[in-house]
């Protein structure tokens, strides 16, 4: 049985120098699904039609990605909070890896003002 532990105490009950101990546990299951899909939320674009079926993460992994907008950063801002509000994902390596000139070595160094070209957005 593969398990983790939930729990463990131990200590001295009377003067005797014997130890006890209290450990529980708790059971891991594996969880094996076959296929996933990925249905994105587009709140401007109106109702979802769910007609069509959703894509799965293997056709969203290897469609182009041909939109881009340019986004002049504020003060506060992160790649990583940019990119959630612009593309509803949280992957902010495709914009460093776009605009690494603008940037420079350090994603973490962002500025108010840089103009950045935001893919997909």
């Amino acid at each position: 049985m593969t398990c983790t532990i939930e729990s463990f105490e131990w200590g001295e009950n009377d003067g005797t120098g014997d130890i006890s101990y209290t450990i529980s546990f708790k059971e891991y299951r594996y969880i094996s699904a076959s296929r996933s899909s990925v249905v994105q939320d587009n709140a401007s674009s109106g109702p979802a039609d769910l007609s069509t079926p959703a894509q799965t993460r293997e056709n969203l992994r290897t469609e182009p990605q041909t939109s881009t907008q340019e986004y002049t950063v504020k003060k506060g801002d992160t790649l990583t909070a940019i990119a959630k509000r612009l593309t509803g994902s949280s992957n902010w390596k495709q914009i460093y890896n776009a605009n690494r000139s603008v940037i420079g070595g350090n994603p973490n160094r962002i500025y108010p003002g840089q103009k950045l070209v935001i893919p997909g957005g």
